[in-house]
């Protein structure tokens, strides 16, 4: 499981235990630093984060 971390505002950390993505969300798309695995479910917690279009 992806846990989410606010590390400052707008910025995100996600840790699947393995590889850990950067999130930053903007006004009108997120961004997204690391894919990590396909196992991770980084998607899912994007999701949570924002519903922005993400690059």
């Amino acid at each position: 499981m992806t846990q989410v971390r606010l590390f400052m505002e707008n910025l995100y950390i996600l840790d699947d235990g393995r590889v850990r993505q950067f999130l930053i969300v903007g006004e009108k798309e997120a961004l997204l630093v690391d894919t990590g695995f396909l196992d991770s479910h980084v998607y899912e917690a994007v999701q949570s984060i924002t519903d922005l279009p993400v690059l």
